[in-house]
């Protein structure tokens, strides 16, 4: 039976129904049968990543690109690679270290002390260097390296102001250590004070470390 409809000439005309193939093209990609425009897609997003991996070797290359906005672009590179791993150590970099996750070995720096302390008759001893081995001896050898959990852009600020102050050094929380030492330095006299001081160098080879390390992964 063939259905047929009238014409605007007024007979009888067959229906003709036309049928309509879509085409798709297929090739061989990673061992795999792949269509066409999936391969185009992948071509795509390896040539905007390979852009965005020049730009990131092009600021690391000039001191004037802030390291945070670097990061942010490798973050991106971490999520569309699917890299755990970068991801992670590219997050700790911009929002800091919590405290149950350890940190690279270029963030384990060493610490240098200084102690005031008060005697007899109204007699002190200021700023007296604390040395290492007493330090270990009587509070412990984790006290000896500071473990540096800031993020990225808290040290770049850290040491910007540590340069225009000319210290040389930035100070850290001792005052746990006051108990540690007390009686045990200067026989007679009571600690009253300990400041902890990390340089500013150690905290530039940080920020230096971290270029470094980028500049590897592109």
């Amino acid at each position: 039976m063939r259905l047929s409809c009238k014409s605007v000439y007024g007979r009888n005309q067959p229906i003709k129904k036309k049928t309509v193939f879509h085409t798709v093209h297929y090739h061989v990609y990673s061992g795999l049968l792949v269509p066409l425009p999936h391969i185009r897609f992948e071509q795509q997003k390896r040539e905007s990543l390979m852009n965005i991996l020049r730009e990131i070797q092009t600021a690391l290359m000039s001191d004037d690109t802030h390291i945070g906005h670097i990061l942010l672009k490798m973050r991106f590179v971490a999520a569309q690679l699917g890299s755990d791993l970068l991801a992670d150590w590219v997050k700790h970099e911009l929002e800091g270290y919590p405290r149950d996750i350890s940190v690279p070995d270029y963030r384990r720096i060493s610490v240098t002390y200084t102690g005031t302390f008060s005697g007899p008759f109204g007699s002190g001893i200021n700023n007296a260097p604390l040395p290492s081995h007493l330090i270990k001896k009587f509070a412990g050898p984790q006290w000896l390296t500071h473990e540096e959990r800031q993020s990225i852009s808290s040290l770049y600020e850290m040491y910007e102001n540590t340069k225009k102050n000319k210290d040389g050094f930035f100070q850290i929380d001792a005052t746990n250590l006051i108990l540690l030492l007390q009686g045990k330095i200067y026989e007679g006299y009571a600690c009253n004070s300990v400041t902890g001081k990390v340089s500013t160098s150690q905290v530039f080879n940080i920020l230096f470390l971290v270029r470094s390390r980028l500049l590897d992964l592109t």
